[in-house]
């Protein structure tokens, strides 16, 4: 055998074993490259996925629109009080009691026609009450209202009595439609 020496050992050519450590040091660099790219990948396409779903959603809604055939014009940002107004007037008439209702400052919309003012508000009912102001949220006649999140507890010295913080987004229209 010619790759043996005279005690019976193995003799490895120098090429072999620089061939082999330069393929060993390319895999190592792939790796070390190739790994958080794909935690990078992964992340973007999780966020991919949430703009896809919400986009899908928009989608849906503004069909629905159509299909109802409701001519939807959303109120100016100089109409603010009374889009408040609105909000505030349905939840009295179902017997919602407002503690504190706070508009925040606009955001931009990812749609350049629109501006969007989050309001947090305060409020205790009953459970029927508060489904009933939530559920009548979506058919207000000249607003659109997004509820992003809310909480629920019962009122310690009423049982019967739920306090709730809302978390909602109104939209604008950033041209005067009144016209």
């Amino acid at each position: 055998m010619k790759n043996l020496d005279s005690d019976g050992i193995i003799i490895i050519k120098p090429r072999l074993i620089i061939a082999a450590a330069a393929l060993i040091i390319f895999l190592a660099g792939c790796l070390i490259v190739y790994l958080p790219l794909m935690r990078e990948l992964k992340v973007r396409m999780a966020e991919y996925t949430a703009v896809e779903y919400s986009l899908a959603d928009s989608r849906r809604l503004i069909k629905s629109f159509e299909k109802s055939g409701v001519n939807f014009i959303l109120p100016t940002e100089k109409e603010r009080a009374v889009t408040i107004e609105e909000l505030t007037g349905r939840g009295k008439e179902l017997g919602v009691k407002f503690n504190s209702i706070k508009p925040g400052d606009v955001m931009k919309s990812e749609f350049e026609q629109y501006e969007i003012l989050p309001v947090e508000m305060d409020l205790e009912a009953t459970d029927k009450q508060f489904a009933g102001f939530l559920g009548s949220l979506d058919s207000l006649k000249k607003n659109l209202i997004k509820v992003e999140s809310f909480s629920v507890i019962p009122d310690e010295r009423d049982r019967t009595r739920l306090k709730a913080r809302i978390a909602a987004y109104v939209y604008f229209s950033k041209t005067d439609t009144s016209k």
